[in-house]
């Protein structure tokens, strides 16, 4: 693969290295020369007006390179790779190795980095023992995996080195939490120590807790399934039924049929109902629509007057047998009698 230097100016979009994102003035700070900061807004003292900007310590004044979309660096302190957009973000498609060596590491001045990144031309940044960041003399990229560091103008290295390599290949970010710039609305993944929790806060309430239980909400009782059962059988407090399962209960729960008759067996409403017969026992034979009922089906049965219903015999498909009494007996009057029946 071909070689070529790795230049990094302030006009490129890859930055040099700085040390800190989170201060917004240089009070208070002992900068040597060379030092690099990210102004965070709102700048102040001889930072001001100079928000989201890189400001690089000269050894006298400080130095800004004003933030444009595409500027990316590495953040000393957070071990991170941010790029700018609008404001300062967590480059999430680039991933790092960092190498530590020494002098005794090197082979005629060279230095042989075996990153494991997976990319073709990862970016390499150089620090010398004093932190400082250093303009390598050439970069071999060997192989997607492997590079060769060129530091033989160096000459003897004192103390350890650090090269670190920037790859584009998938990052994990580990962090415990993401919120907002005042911190009273965030995400949580460990408030505590393992206490594999997640939490969700707005507006610096928490509304939501998930863990082993499952979903806690603000109030009320944890839910830990979305359930598809269509009976409700299990009579959870800790399950949702889908809207599936909702319609399925609803479907076997219903009323699917009905009829509404007097004495002498006239139907004066029903539905899916084809006939009402009066034995001369005494017994009602109530015919559903072919197909309609099913075995499972339960039923109430009842009358304007109680007394008139004495038994209900049967429920199966297609049929049920009401026994009330016998017009015969004299109680000819109008009471009517209902049946009812839920199911599939």
């Amino acid at each position: 693969m071909s070689n070529y230097k790795v230049p990094q100016l302030s006009s490129f979009e890859w930055q040099q290295a700085v040390k800190d994102k989170d201060l917004s003035t240089p009070v208070g700070l002992t900068p040597a020369k060379g030092d690099r900061y990210i102004v965070k807004a709102t700048g102040s003292g001889d930072w001001t007006g100079h928000n989201n900007a890189i400001a690089t310590y000269n050894g006298a004044t400080w130095d800004f390179v004003e933030a444009v979309e595409g500027l990316i660096c590495y953040i000393n302190d957070e071990d991170l790779v941010y790029i700018y957009t609008t404001s300062w973000i967590i480059w999430i498609g680039m991933c790092t190795y960092l190498k530590t060596f020494t002098n005794g590491d090197l082979s005629t001045g060279k230095l042989t980095v075996t990153h494991n990144l997976n990319s073709t031309y990862p970016i390499i940044v150089v620090y010398d023992n004093n932190e400082k960041e250093i303009i390598p003399d050439d970069i071999t990229y060997q192989s997607v995996n492997a590079l060769e560091i060129d530091l033989t103008s160096y000459g003897s290295l004192a103390g350890t080195w650090h090269a670190r390599v920037f790859g584009s290949t998938p990052v994990e970010i580990k962090q415990t939490e993401i919120k907002d710039a005042d911190g009273d609305t965030k995400v949580e993944t460990e408030k505590n120590a393992d206490e594999d929790k997640v939490r969700v806060t707005t507006a610096g309430v928490q509304r939501t807790l998930v863990d082993s239980d499952g979903l806690t909400l603000q109030s009320g009782a944890s839910v830990n399934e979305f359930s598809t059962d269509g009976t409700m059988a299990g009579n959870s407090d800790d399950a949702v039924p889908t809207e599936k399962a909702v319609k399925t209960y609803v479907d076997l729960t219903r009323a699917k049929f009905f009829v509404l008759f007097a004495d002498d067996g006239t139907i004066s409403a029903s539905n899916n109902v084809s006939g009402v017969v009066h034995n001369s026992t005494g017994n009602w034979t109530i015919t559903f629509t072919t197909g309609f009922a099913t075995s499972s089906w339960v039923g109430l049965v009842n009358s304007v007057r109680t007394d008139r219903i004495l038994a209900v015999s049967t429920r199966n498909t297609g049929t049920c047998v009401v026994t009330c009494e016998d017009p015969a007996s004299g109680l000819a009057d109008a009471a009517y009698v209902y049946v009812v029946g839920f199911g599939a």
